[in-house]
């Protein structure tokens, strides 16, 4: 797997704040006590098991506040960080689809989700990279794969479009927002082609 970054200052200091945030995560993670941090696949893993042979380009996204209140608005979820990281990848010169990270908190511990888009902007997969919460309120991969296809004119919204899973309520609607909220960030930032 290749990858390839944009090569200017702030793009650098965008991934250093990224990969800081990223290991301070995994570090309450592992700090954790009796709940645990599952980390259960590197972003590394994830990206080479979604976009096997591809070249990967990493670009650092800077959010204005016209950008926040925007995906806000449309994802009906807040947009916590103006410092976001998109992986676009290539087959050849053609854009094989794009993905984002997410890390939110599901009760009282984190989870970081990976969040796969097709080249049209729909769902290709989403990934629990790490759980921070008891092992029972994680969905299981069967309910996550019923987000495959979604796209921001679906119902994202437990009990509606989205199935519930019981003993795992707050884990959904932190799914479903995460998935909002990456939807429109997408919608947004490629609309200002940024």
């Amino acid at each position: 797997m290749k990858y390839s970054g944009l090569w200017n200052p702030a793009a650098q200091s965008a991934k250093s704040i990224f990969a800081g945030f990223f290991a301070l995560s995994i570090a309450v993670f592992t700090a954790s006590g009796p709940a645990e941090a599952k980390s259960l696949l590197t972003l590394e893993q994830a990206l080479k098991e979604t976009f096997s042979g591809q070249r990967i380009q990493e670009e650092a996204l800077f959010l204005s506040d016209d950008q926040v209140r925007r995906i806000e608005k449309t994802a009906r979820a807040r947009q916590e960080s103006r410092v976001l990281t998109r992986y676009t990848a290539f087959q050849e010169q053609k854009i094989a689809g794009y993905a984002y990270i997410d890390t939110h908190v599901v009760r009282t511990m984190p989870e970081t989700l990976l969040v796969v888009l097709n080249p049209d902007g729909s769902i290709r997969e989403v990934l629990i990279l790490a759980f921070a919460e008891p092992d029972d309120y994680r969905p299981r991969p069967r309910w996550l794969k019923t987000l495959r296809g979604r796209d921001l004119g679906s119902d994202l919204w437990p009990g509606r479009g989205v199935p519930k899973v019981t003993g795992a309520t707050l884990t959904v609607q932190a799914i479903s927002d995460a998935v909002r909220r990456l939807l429109a960030l997408h919608q947004v930032t490629m609309e200002d082609g940024s």
